[in-house]
C-alpha cells in the first residue's frame, strides 16, 4: 500500500485504516493480474465505522498512482467514476447519490465490465451505469481509500474476482 495509513493484509483480506482527515492510500495486490482489453472485475468491501465524508473502492487499468480509472462508492450513499491523468481527476461521472450503495457500516460490491473502451458498472448486482473512455486500454487493478474532514476510516477489502475476455475464466487474487 502507498499512501497515508496503516494496512494489515491476511487470509484473503485486506484492511486498511486511515486516521485522519484529508488522507489518502491505494494498494495493488502483489503479483497483480493486468487487465485485457475485455474484462469483467469484482471487488467486495466493508466498513466497520459509519462515518460520512469517507470513500473507497476500486481501481482499474491503472498504469501508476498518477494514471489510473476509480469506480468508488462513500459512506453517505454516493458514487462516481473518474479518471486520473497524470494526477488530474476528471469525473467522468460526478459524485451522486444511488439507491443501492448501502450506507454506513456494512458491505459494497463493486463490478466492472469492459470491452474495449465501453465499460458498465455495478453496485451490489444492480445496473449503475455505462461509459465509454479511451485513456487507458489496459493496466493492473487496485484498491482506493480517502477521508475529507472525517477522522478515520477503517475498510476492508474482500476477495477480488477477475474474468478474461468475458468467457468466466475465474482468476481470484488474495492481498
Amino acid at each position: 500500500f502507498e499512501g497515508d495509513g496503516q494496512a494489515l493484509c491476511a487470509e484473503g483480506r485486506c484492511r486498511l485504516v486511515l486516521s485522519g482527515a484529508d488522507q489518502r492510500a491505494w494498494g495493488v495486490p502483489v503479483g497483480g493480474p493486468s487487465l485485457p482489453a475485455a474484462f469483467e472485475l469484482e471487488l467486495s468491501l466493508e466498513t466497520r465505522q459509519p462515518p460520512s465524508d469517507v470513500a473507497y473502492g476500486l481501481l482499474y487499468r491503472l498504469q501508476d498512482p498518477d494514471n489510473f480509472y476509480l469506480f468508488a462508492v462513500g459512506n453517505d450513499g454516493y458514487y462516481t467514476i473518474a479518471v486520473v491523468r497524470e494526477g488530474e481527476w476528471t469525473a467522468l461521472r460526478p459524485w451522486q447519490q444511488w439507491p443501492h450503495v448501502r450506507r454506513g457500516a456494512g458491505h459494497n460490491r463493486l463490478r466492472v465490465q469492459c470491452v474495449a473502451q465501453a465499460c458498465r458498472f455495478y453496485i451490489n448486482d444492480e445496473f449503475t451505469a455505462a461509459l465509454a473512455d479511451d485513456t487507458f486500454s489496459t493496466g493492473t487493478v487496485g484498491v482506493w481509500a480517502q477521508t475529507w474532514s472525517a477522522p478515520c476510516l477503517d475498510v476492508t477489502f474482500h476477495t477480488l474476482r477477475l474474468w478474461f475476455d468475458l468467457v468466466k475464466t475465474t482468476e481470484s487474487t488474495e492481498f
